[in-house]
């Protein structure tokens, strides 16, 4: 006789002191399971590992487990049992290994990904099938599914192939996969983005008069993700004391930056040493953020134009988005996006002579695909190189 069983349901409290537990009847019996639950103190966390195990625990029931009788785990802490570890809980693991590893954003992006192989694993009955015996055609099963259910553009499809890729990564790492079963799949085609196109020379002469005549600070800010290629956040972030200024080296620590594995290390050249050596030089204290504020909590700020200048206060993720803005877009009609500054720097650079190499470990990207994408302008640099320099036949 066919065992009956309800849905596994997550019992959970707004005291995190409380014992928080997954439960379900099998046969009539009742079955409580906590696994590690308990020991993760942020709620939003537990909320999430206690769903995935309920998600688990119901998969493994429809493939005819037995939970009375075989009690093993559905996640752990230690290196897991290879022989009887699904694909999904492999997932669960590289989630959790990965954590540690990356900034906040990227963790997120990973796990909302993550969180839709979630349900194409259930919908496509992949719930029970090993770790061992994925196979690359599964993956690409997965996202073709997410791509069907969540419309995906090809865009979107290639950047959860990435993620995928980088979260099946931790497996190989860890020796539970021989190799990434999700390398070798082809990204889709997409037509070239205009998200951000840099601006042309003439729009930027107009934006860098305006900006120094009447918004000088932020200019400075404009100018540092101009010449460094450090992402905006990451120069809101950056502090006094992670400058060298006897070297001229902005040295990002692993915390700060996408990859969190190993610092950055940025050059200064003379014409950014040139905009920011007062700043450098003016004895501030070393925690101060370099493009920060003088802003006090409860107060807002304290003088005038006082954003985007060393101080105690970190500025938010979009305070510089929103001033290019209002003072870009709507005043002087330039339709180019602030992140588009990144790319300009580094057109600029190629046809300064910078070499792809050079601007790759500027940009501290791991391929030169990567880098080819901020420089649009190495395809014109490419072209010149073949009219040039193509022998006679």
């Amino acid at each position: 006789m066919k065992p009956i069983y309800s849905v596994p349901k997550l019992i959970s409290y707004d005291d995190l002191n409380k014992t928080w537990y997954v439960y379900f009847r099998y046969d009539g019996k009742v079955v409580k399971k906590t696994e590690d639950m308990n020991r993760i103190k942020n709620r939003k966390e537990r909320l999430r590992f206690g769903n995935d195990l309920a998600f688990a625990l119901h998969e493994r029931l429809k493939e005819g487990w037995n939970p009375i009788v075989q009690a093993a785990p559905i996640v752990q802490d230690a290196l897991p049992n290879l022989e009887s570890y699904t694909l999904y809980q492999g997932l669960v693991f590289a989630m959790e290994k990965k954590k540690p590893e990356v900034a906040p954003k990227t963790y997120s992006d990973y796990d909302c990904t993550f969180r839709f192989c979630k349900s194409a694993i259930s919908d496509l009955g992949l719930g029970n099938l090993l770790l061992k015996d994925a196979k690359r055609v599964h993956i690409k099963l997965i996202l073709e599914n997410i791509a069907s259910s969540r419309k995906w553009s090809n865009k979107a499809y290639n950047k959860g192939l990435d993620h995928l890729q980088a979260i099946l990564s931790m497996l190989v790492e860890w020796e539970l996969l021989e190799y990434n079963i999700a390398h070798k799949i082809k990204p889709k085609v997409i037509e070239e983005s205009n998200a951000n196109v840099p601006p042309t020379v003439k729009e930027y002469e107009v934006i860098k008069e305006y900006l120094t005549q009447k918004h000088l600070n932020y200019f400075l800010y404009i100018a540092a993700l101009f010449h460094t290629g450090i992402r905006p956040v990451e120069l809101t972030r950056l502090k006094l004391s992670m400058i060298n200024t006897e070297e001229r080296l902005i040295i990002l620590p692993p915390g700060i930056v996408k990859n969190r594995k190993r610092q950055r290390v940025v050059p200064i050249n003379p014409h950014l040493w040139i905009i920011l050596e007062p700043f450098l030089t003016a004895g501030h204290p070393g925690d101060w953020f370099l493009f920060g504020s003088s802003r006090i909590s409860g107060k807002g700020n304290v003088g005038k134009f006082t954003d985007f200048i060393p101080g105690p206060t970190q500025l938010k993720r979009d305070t510089a988005t929103k001033r290019w803005k209002r003072i870009v877009k709507d005043e002087l009609s330039i339709n180019v996006n602030q992140y588009a500054m990144k790319h300009f720097g580094a057109d600029m650079k190629i046809l300064a002579g910078v070499s792809l190499e050079a601007l790759r470990e500027l940009y501290g990207h791991s391929s030169k695909v990567t880098t080819e994408g901020y420089a649009k302008a190495i395809k014109m640099v490419y072209r010149n190189e073949l009219m040039e320099l193509s022998p006679a036949c």
